[in-house]
């Protein structure tokens, strides 16, 4: 699986070293003191079918630049999921936290691990 990280200007040269050696692409916005929208926008649209996640805070503690958080998530949102409904989404979650658990108690020792949280599908969440 190939990682590519989207940095801006002014990374420690030491991250970018260390994630070279991860075998990390990086890929530098244009050199400017704030992230535009139309560059995130147009980064999205471009390599959107690479792109798995995209992780911005809201604010830009750097440089205190809110970002147009609903119209980057509007455009980095994939289509599949206008296909389904929350209800589906839920649906897959609790089976997928339900097969985890019945791995963790069939092929791990119990001993080792202890699963905190409720077995009721229907009072916990996707974690475990």
């Amino acid at each position: 699986m190939e990682v590519r990280i989207i940095f801006r200007k002014g990374v420690d040269p030491t991250e970018i070293s260390l994630m070279n050696t991860l075998t990390t692409k990086l890929h530098f916005l244009v050199d400017e003191t704030y992230i535009r929208t139309d560059d995130i926008v147009e980064l999205l649209k471009e390599h959107g079918n690479t792109i798995s996640l995209v992780l911005l805070s809201g604010i830009q503690y750097y440089t205190g630049q809110l970002f147009e958080i609903e119209t980057i998530t509007h455009v980095a949102h994939k289509q599949i999921f206008d296909k389904v409904s929350l209800d589906q989404l839920r649906l897959k979650s609790k089976l997928l936290t339900q097969y985890l658990q019945y791995l963790i108690e069939t092929e791990l020792s119990l001993e080792e691990f202890q699963i905190l949280t409720p077995t009721d599908p229907d009072q916990r969440g996707a974690q475990l």
